[in-house]
């Protein structure tokens, strides 16, 4: 199980995306004030309740650190692995996607239609590496599948 690479892969897919928890996102700034976007929402920086709160992203997030452990446990159900990843990598790509999508809209959502400057967070670009780590396991799976259907052969 450890020792194919399709499961390392899926394994620091799993581990960024638990980092991502930790990390800010983008960062919204006026002359004034800065609010910073995380996973959880955007932050109000005199402390208190979140201006504005999704939980789509952390969902997003879960369900595919979810997928990624499961499809790592299923080691010996290779057609079965190969469904689940696609279906986590279109969990991955609707995380990436939404980020950037609640960053983009985020400004409107507090009122800072004009003046305002965006600038994305290491979170936002670090959200797009388990999206690449999810398709390689998804190559290392194929070739799994190959050799043993090319070993079948050769019986």
């Amino acid at each position: 199980m450890w020792q194919r690479i399709q499961t390392l892969y899926l394994f620091l897919g799993f581990a960024i995306n638990g980092i991502l928890f930790l990390l800010t996102f983008a960062l919204l700034s006026t002359d004034v004030i800065s609010h910073k976007l995380s996973l959880y929402g955007i932050e109000n920086p005199e402390g208190g309740t979140p201006l504005f709160t999704s939980n789509y992203g952390v969902i997003l997030c879960v369900l595919s650190m979810l997928l990624s452990f499961i499809i790592m446990a299923m080691f010996k159900k290779r057609q079965v692995q190969l469904k689940l990843v696609r279906f986590n990598l279109l969990a991955q790509l609707g995380f990436v996607v939404f980020m950037f999508m609640v960053a983009d809209s985020a400004a409107i959502e507090l009122g800072l239609a004009e003046g305002f400057t965006l600038k994305y967070g290491v979170g936002t670009y670090l959200s797009i590496l388990p999206l690449i780590f999810i398709f390689l396991a998804t190559r290392g799976i194929k070739k799994d599948e190959a050799l043993v259907k090319a070993a079948d052969r050769i019986r």
